[in-house]
């Protein structure tokens, strides 16, 4: 969800590193960068070099499949939760998607071309419990395109929706799918004259719900929460939440300085947190949006590394320190109940590779969090790392090159990520995908991952009747490595305290 690439590689960031749209296959190299007015990332094209050799898989046991193709790079991937199903956005060569079974080998089931040769922007976003997955283009001769696909309908799309020429520049956070896929928002701009355009459609017939005109300071964002009510909208230097079938504000919008890159909202869409120079959370008190806190750090940027907690619990922060070089990295975890960071690391890599941060993602019940990053030259951490509540590192990828994007689903068991397959910072091509199941995290009582409740109770006596490898971890309270009564007293204390 992103970020991948911050303020969009759009073609006024090519303008102003001087670079012509390329007509043929080119190797790009990225770099980042942080003004006054964010992160961005400017891009350098060159004539491609021979097809590169598929890398060695990571070194992790729980890899389900990792997938390579020298021609192309992906930048977006999205994880059906219950369908069993994967959307990969190749950027080159064509622009394509790609319908992978997660629990497959990773071969596409389909590939469809999805764009003219060269993009700007090739994103996807999907439902989570429900077969769609939608694709955004944008580029300098269709502008900015919507292409809907399912699993069953094959590589033709289901439906197509393009926005009018005027609005020419989206990222790669610019569309987003409810839970049961019944709606789709998108969002395109024009920067030159702080306008964006957000339209809600159909998800299963692309007819559009409703649209408007919004002020939006650089490229826009969007992102729903899973039943649809809610949307929050990045647009620069504001973020605000609507109602995405009537535009009426849930709340004002929230001002702040600097540009942001992507907000989030929660899965029940009761939190709403903020990243740019600063990190901010707000919460609806019902009566309105409450700040919770505002705080920063010299040098750091916020944006990109944002995962909260379905339930709008908690939140994992990863930032970056722009003014040493992208190598160093700053992991905190916060309680959205009380404000409190409950915990903190900090990884520092060496070389002149930088270490950007590009997204982050939580579990449901908050106990599982993802985070990926380019990756630094003496390679201090894997690219993709998955941790638990306390920041205790419970399952990595260790990508060749530079992580993009990843997708954790809702129970945290399993999770979806494509790389670049040399760094960001190098002239290459390549693209490394994977899907990764994480094992259970042992004594949590959490069996259907919505965090421990009530509805765990009928489970736990089932899984003390019938145990099975997975139930045993999950139940087994006293770390005794087995599941039996003596669970039951801890399990309780737990449930109710």
């Amino acid at each position: 969800m992103h970020a991948r690439l911050i303020t969009a590689i759009v073609a006024t960031t090519l303008c102003s590193v001087g670079l012509a749209v390329p007509t043929q296959a080119n190797d790009i190299r990225q770099v980042a960068r942080t003004d006054t007015e964010g992160m961005h990332v400017d891009v350098e094209f060159a004539p491609s070099g021979p097809s590169a050799a598929p890398s060695a898989d990571p070194r992790d046991g729980t890899i389900i499949w990792h997938t390579f193709d020298g021609n192309t790079i992906a930048m977006s991937v999205a994880l059906v939760d219950t369908m069993d199903e994967t959307w990969i956005a190749d950027r080159y060569n064509p622009p394509r998607i790609n319908y992978v079974q997660t629990s497959g080998d990773g071969t596409p089931l389909f590939v469809d071309p999805v764009s003219t040769p060269f993009n700007t922007v090739v994103a996807v976003a999907s439902a989570e419990n429900a077969s769609l997955g939608v694709v955004l283009t944008e580029d300098d001769t269709a502008g900015v395109v919507l292409q809907a696909y399912t699993g069953a309908g094959g590589e033709t799309p289901r439906w197509t929706y393009t926005f009018d020429p005027f609005y020419d520049r989206a990222d790669f956070h610019s569309v987003d799918v409810s839970a049961d896929g019944s709606i789709v928002v998108a969002v395109a701009s024009e920067p030159d004259t702080d306008v964006a355009m957000v339209v809600t459609l159909d998800g299963a017939t692309g007819i559009v719900l409703h649209s408007g005109e919004f002020l939006s300071l650089f490229t826009a964002n969007i992102e729903l929460c899973d039943d649809g009510s809610r949307a929050v909208l990045t647009q620069g230097g504001f973020v605000s939440v609507i109602d995405p079938l009537t535009f009426d504000p849930n709340a004002a919008a929230l001002w702040y300085e600097g540009g942001a890159d992507f907000a989030r909202i929660s899965r029940d869409g009761s939190v709403v947190v903020i990243g740019s120079f600063s990190y901010r959370a707000y919460r609806d008190t019902g009566s309105g949006w409450t700040k919770l806190f505002d705080r920063t750090a010299p040098d750091n940027w916020f944006g990109s590394g944002l995962g909260v907690s379905g339930d709008g619990k908690w939140l994992l922060v990863v930032s970056h320190n722009y003014a040493t070089g992208y190598l160093e990295l700053t992991y905190r975890m916060i309680d959205l109940t009380t404000g409190v960071e409950t915990a903190q690391i900090t990884t520092t890599g060496t070389g002149a590779w930088q270490d950007a941060v590009q997204t982050a993602c939580a579990s449901a019940d908050g106990t599982r969090f993802a985070v990926a990053s380019w990756g630094t030259e003496d390679n201090a951490h894997p690219e993709v790392q998955v941790f638990d509540r306390d920041l205790n590192r419970i399952a990595e990828i260790d990508t060749p090159g530079s992580a993009y994007d990843i997708d954790l689903s809702a129970d945290g068991r399993t999770l979806v990520a494509v790389a670049k397959d040399v760094h960001a910072n190098i002239q290459g091509m390549g693209k490394d995908a994977y899907a990764m199941e994480i094992p259970p995290t042992c004594g949590t009582g959490d069996f259907d991952g919505g965090g421990l409740g009530a509805s765990d109770v009928p489970l736990m006596v089932d899984a003390l009747l019938n145990p099975t490898a997975d139930t045993t971890c999950i139940g087994d309270m006293n770390g005794d490595e087995s599941l039996n009564g003596l669970d039951i007293a801890p399990f309780i204390d737990i449930l109710i305290g």
